[in-house]
């Protein structure tokens, strides 16, 4: 007996997709006609409900009003309403939520991130009715102790996206003070690293709000790469600031995160080995680029600690010794961004083809006329493209060989 499949609703986008390739599988002999008509009836374009529409803008309708109401009476009701006000609405969310999880997915993540919201708007409301002092992040931190049992138990991406934005900006706003107090106390440009671990582990909320969003994301089903990449973000956020705090100087600043990317490019590993790796170039890349600018390096005692090297870039003819070390920053990110490209790594292209500009620009334009400036850029942009294109391919064919010989 033929068992009946229920129709899938999907976008017409992708329904499009799905015929394109249907008739390329039937044209090459990999399902006949009749597997290929099967196939096709099983999926539908998704239409839009005018009623759907009608009803969300009424409700957001009678939300409106009826947070105006609450808004101009709010300090007419007593405290204690006020508050009861603010958990009811919260558990009303999250129980509404939980109800309409299977049945409306899309309303239950609403209601959900709605919840979130209420969560952190009453953190800071009652805040300010029970005249609680202290710095505004220790409502963030409370706010994202709140949300991130939520993300866990429902595993929905708004909620972990939500929790890594509330983490972002905790992570911001208590290393910036803490950064101006660090500077005033010490003022020193020397790494200590007893004192740099001191810094990351202590307060301990700073690597707890770090390891939670990982923990979320672990537990994560959908979006997991935008997910990764917010991940990654946050660590870097919770290590550059306290390496700011040592490091006074921008041109080491810039050479460690520089240092850090490529290590990340080196070290990338598992199922987001490619996303790992892409985040390592986008640091190694705007490292370098603005490493290869010469007044980052006028001021830095690193022309004091190489004096044989700054006395050769001025026996070389380099005006500045900073000069000297920008030039070698580009050779270096140079040949870095070559052999990334080599490896079949795209963003390698992209910072490669901008050192290229950025030299351009920088040497011909003041003296270039502007319609063979424009041209010539054009020309080499054609070649650059060109030869990485030829590379890139080259370093795919070679992916593919070692693929087959590991099978084999």
């Amino acid at each position: 007996m033929e068992r009946i499949l229920p129709e899938r609703f999907v976008k017409r986008k992708e329904l499009n997709f799905l015929l394109r390739e249907l008739a390329l599988w039937r044209d090459a002999a990999i399902i006949d006609e009749e597997q290929a008509s099967a196939i096709e009836r099983l999926y539908a374009p998704r239409r839009g409900h005018f009623s759907q529409i009608l009803l969300g803008l009424g409700g957001m309708l009678v939300g409106l009003g009826l947070l105006s109401a609450v808004a101009a009476n709010w300090l007419d009701i007593p405290r204690v309403f006020r508050a009861a006000l603010i958990l009811a609405c919260y558990l009303l969310s999250l129980l509404a939520a939980w109800r309409m999880e299977t049945a409306l997915p899309r309303t239950s993540r609403a209601l959900l991130l709605l919840g979130s919201f209420v969560y952190g708007g009453g953190i800071f409301l009652m805040a300010q009715m029970f005249h609680q002092g202290g710095h505004w992040t220790t409502a963030l931190a409370w706010w994202f102790a709140g949300v991130l049992p939520v993300a866990l138990l429902f595993r929905d991406p708004l909620q972990v996206l939500l929790l890594q934005v509330i983490a972002l900006v905790f992570l911001w706003g208590d290393y910036v003070p803490m950064h101006w107090l660090f500077r005033r106390s010490f003022g020193v440009s020397v790494f200590y690293p007893w004192e740099f671990f001191w810094v990351l582990l202590w307060p301990p909320q700073r690597f707890l709000v770090t390891l939670s969003s990982w923990l979320a994301w672990r537990f994560l089903e959908e979006r997991r790469r935008l997910g990764f990449g917010m991940n990654i973000l946050i660590t870097l956020v919770f290590f550059a600031f306290p390496a700011a705090m040592y490091f006074e100087d921008l041109a080491l600043c810039l050479a460690a995160l520089s240092g850090v990317g490529i290590l990340m490019v080196l070290c990338a590993f598992g199922e987001r080995k490619d996303d790992m790796a892409g985040w390592g170039i986008l640091l190694a890349g705007v490292g370098g680029l603005l490493l290869t600018i010469p007044d980052v390096w006028s001021e830095s005692p690193v022309l004091e600690w190489f004096p044989a090297v700054s006395s050769l870039f001025s026996k070389m003819g380099f005006a500045l010794p900073g000069t000297g070390f920008a030039v070698m920053s580009a050779l270096i990110f140079c040949l870095l961004m070559l052999g990334l490209t080599s490896k079949g790594h795209a963003a390698a292209t992209f910072f490669f083809c901008l050192l290229v500009l950025r030299y351009y620009f920088d040497r011909f334009y003041d003296f270039m006329p502007k319609a063979a400036f424009f041209t010539v850029g054009g020309l080499l942009l054609i070649g650059l493209g060109t030869l990485m294109g030829r590379l890139r391919r080259r370093a795919g064919r070679g992916r593919e060989v070692g693929e087959e010989e590991e099978r084999t």
